[in-house]
């Protein structure tokens, strides 16, 4: 059985106003992000387009993914009160804040792919429902995980289903073996 604290990663922190925040980007923040910004787009490429904004400074973008990357810590915290924070940073935090943002959603999300690709929409009905009923997991769980550990956990089932479909065994693994991109896309489901 997985550990529980090997399902998430740790906090990256993030300083601005005179302070250090703990900033995560979990499926509940990537959701939450995308609840904000793209609420008709089930394509994740909204998410590469944040982040490029985040990355040209624009305040919005970094205000918003510093929101949902700080309510894993903070759940009562609202997009207003992370504006009121931003308000009280320097100059000099402003300058140094993309940097740091993109850095912890890369830490989550990895770097994202250029648009154009070959994946469909990601479905989060059959993320959690793969998560839990194929994986065993639980929902909480789910939701205070990364893609990396969505990553990890289907790239290691499917290593175990080649080792074992090479020993001859009869065997099925869960979520079928697939790559992220796979699982991502939905595609052979």
């Amino acid at each position: 059985m997985i550990q529980s604290h090997l399902l998430t990663t740790e906090p990256s922190t993030v300083q601005f106003a005179g302070s250090t925040w703990p900033l995560i980007f979990d499926f509940w923040a990537i959701r939450k992000l995308g609840q904000r910004y793209a609420p008709e787009d089930t394509s994740l490429d909204w998410l590469r387009e944040l982040m490029a904004k985040v990355a040209a400074g624009d305040i919005d973008a970094m205000c918003g993914c510093l929101w949902a990357g700080m309510l894993r810590e903070n759940p009562t915290l609202t997009f207003d009160d992370v504006l009121a924070l931003l308000d009280e940073a320097s100059f000099a935090d402003l300058v140094a804040l993309p940097e740091q943002i993109l850095a912890a959603m890369q830490d989550a999300y990895g770097i994202p792919r250029e648009a154009g690709g070959t994946g469909g929409p990601w479905d989060w009905e059959v993320a959690l429902a793969t998560w839990v009923k194929e994986w065993g997991r639980s929902e909480a769980e789910f939701w205070r995980a990364t893609f990396r550990t969505f990553t990890s956990i289907s790239n290691g089932l499917a290593k175990l289903y080649e080792k074992a479909s090479q020993g001859g065994a009869s065997t099925r693994a869960p979520a079928e073996g697939y790559s992220l991109f796979d699982l991502l896309s939905l595609r052979g489901r």
